[in-house]
């Protein structure tokens, strides 16, 4: 990514971590949907007072949540749904805060370093750019980049990967219903 240049390898490897981390979490989502959606199919079946399908007892033994009544099946179903998502929003948080302190922190290096050479430059060269874009050079421009490019670029991979692993995930499950939804959106 060319935004990243003036970062030193080690750097580099700490954002591509994190961005790889941040997208990661996308299972979580993942597995909290698909609790979500035992919990649905289980309750249609409840309430029709039918047995569930093949995928939900496998699911039910699976967790061992066979032995327990339809009730308490959905309660912890929907307790670990909760678990699940409320985590991942917070590893989020952390992850973005940590990853746009870390941007915010490589801009003020940068601004500093390309201060410390315009200010070494020969006069003639510092005369011969106007102070609005010298400004903009050492100081919103090197912010803009960091933040607002990189900071960006880490959030839309993590969502993308979000959208990926759902669909991937959806697919994999059912899919009859994934392509029934693409058809109707």
């Amino acid at each position: 990514f060319p935004s990243h240049d003036k970062m030193s390898d080690r750097d580099k490897k700490k954002y591509i971590f994190v961005v790889c981390t941040q997208s990661s979490m996308a299972l979580l989502d993942l597995l909290g949907v698909a609790l979500i959606a035992v919990i649905a199919a289980l309750s249609i079946r409840g309430v029709q007072s039918q047995t569930p399908s093949n995928k939900i007892v496998f699911i039910l033994n699976f967790f061992h949540l066979n032995t327990f009544s339809f009730q308490k099946q959905v309660a912890l179903l929907g307790i670990s749904a909760a678990i699940f998502l409320i985590t991942k929003t917070a590893l989020t948080m952390y992850f973005t805060r940590r990853i746009l302190y870390f941007l915010g922190r490589k801009s003020a290096e940068i601004s500093s370093s390309l201060t410390e050479k315009f200010l070494a430059s020969n006069i003639v060269d510092i005369n011969s750019r106007s102070v609005a874009d010298t400004q903009y050079s050492l100081g919103y421009g090197v912010n803009a980049i960091a933040l607002e490019i990189l900071g960006l670029f880490a959030t839309v991979v993590a969502d993308a990967t979000l959208l990926i692993v759902i669909a991937v995930g959806v697919i994999l499950i059912d899919p009859l219903i994934a392509i029934s939804s693409l058809c109707l959106s």
